[in-house]
């Protein structure tokens, strides 16, 4: 690749989780902890409809993380129109909804991790679309709480594995490997300007 003039852009790490193995008791404390300090965690589609502007500000909430997300060298985020987002955002709860968690504080949304499940092809293995919090609110244990419910919920439902993955340089791994998730593969990405 690299004599065709391809460089690398990326590494990735991939991990999965097998939830019926998993032991969460070293988190038990955590969410209470959270709750203490006024952070509380709620399933969006089971217990959030009903909060102002619930969709609105989820939305915005994932725009602000994912501006942190690492990137490949000369790729951007790009925020699709609302309506567009809304429109996915019902497919996902209709048809791949495995869980989603969303820690809030006083109304605001701090945030959230996202699982899908493919009910068809796969429907006992969950994969993690996206889990993030915002800078301010970092280094709190927020993310490992959102994770921890959601396998919570996931295990409820009878789902026995989660796959989830992360650039290289994320320090999103040392919170999967602390739950217990095991490193599946690692991968680079290559890419060629023409």
């Amino acid at each position: 690749l690299k004599q065709e003039g391809f460089n690398i852009v990326q590494k990735h790490r991939e991990y999965k989780l097998d939830i019926e193995q998993c032991d969460l008791s070293p988190f038990e404390g955590l969410v209470n902890k959270l709750k203490r300090e006024g952070i509380h965690i709620y399933e969006s589609k089971s217990e959030m409809q009903e909060f102002p502007d619930h969709y609105k500000k989820l939305e915005e909430l994932v725009w602000n993380y994912i501006q942190d997300e690492p990137m490949m060298d000369g790729d951007s985020h790009v925020r699709k129109p609302y309506e567009r987002w809304l429109k996915k955002r019902r497919v996902f709860e209709k048809k791949k909804y495995g869980v989603e968690m969303v820690a809030v504080k006083n109304c605001d949304y701090l945030g959230s991790t996202r699982v899908i499940v493919k009910y068809k092809s796969e429907p006992e293995k969950g994969y993690t679309e996206s889990t993030g919090v915002l800078k301010k609110y970092r280094r709190q244990g927020i993310a490992t709480a959102l994770k921890v419910e959601s396998i919570k919920k996931l295990k409820r439902k009878g789902i026995k594995k989660v796959i989830t993955g992360n650039e290289i340089n994320n320090p999103m791994y040392k919170i999967n490997e602390a739950l217990g998730f095991e490193l599946t593969e690692q991968s680079l990405e290559f890419r060629k300007d023409i």
